[in-house]
């Protein structure tokens, strides 16, 4: 119907005013929600619209609390990335704009559980946190775990990688072993192992 984030925020605004209430403006997400400074922005870059689009927001902070869910570059999507302000997608503005940014990403094996990182907060701490999401679509805290644990988890993992790998080759020279004609040298081994099932780095940790 031609909404967009400019006009839904002045009838909320106004009716938030009727009740004597404090207003809270969710705008998910600020790459993809209709503006109307778009078109005084027009073919403009990404970069130019997105900075129109936090002036917009910065302006409706006044009496209100504005809470604008953001997309995050490629790279952040990472399980192994480290978030920071340079996260957030199109522009720098996004990061300098706000009082505070947060980054969320799902905890490898946790299941319903996200951390949550402050990159920025003109208000509070920037220590991390952890929430996990309940049945009720609520959420919960969640204890961080210490560095002794994170360590100790990292380390799980890479042997847990190592495991995936020892018994794919071992999978794979089983089949080559019992693969007809028979295999009667080692560089017939090692071939069958990359080529029937294992693959290049698994014929060398075979040899």
């Amino acid at each position: 119907d031609g909404a967009s984030v400019e006009r839904i925020a002045a009838a909320a605004r106004a009716h938030a005013d009727e009740l004597a209430a404090r207003l809270v403006l969710v705008v998910d997400s600020v790459q993809v929600a209709p503006f109307d400074v778009d078109a005084l922005v027009g073919d403009r870059s990404p970069r130019e619209r997105m900075d129109a689009r936090m002036g917009v927001l910065k302006s409706l902070r006044a009496g209100a609390c504005v809470v604008a869910i953001s997309e995050l570059n490629r790279g952040a999507y990472r399980q192994d990335a480290t978030a920071d302000l340079a996260a957030f997608k199109e522009s720098s503005s996004l990061e300098y704009g706000a009082d505070v940014a947060l980054t969320l990403r799902r905890v490898k094996d946790e299941d319903g559980v996200i951390e949550v990182t402050p990159q920025k907060n003109r208000l509070g701490s920037l220590d991390a946190f952890r929430l996990r999401r309940t049945t009720r679509c609520t959420f919960e805290p969640v204890d961080m775990p210490t560095p002794e644990e994170l360590a100790d988890a990292k380390e799980q993992r890479r042997e847990n990688a190592a495991e995936s790998k020892v018994a794919a080759v071992m999978d794979a020279m089983e089949r080559a072993i019992l693969a007809s004609p028979p295999i009667t040298n080692r560089e017939t081994l090692f071939a069958a192992v990359e080529g029937g099932g294992g693959n290049a780095k698994a014929g060398a940790l075979a040899k």
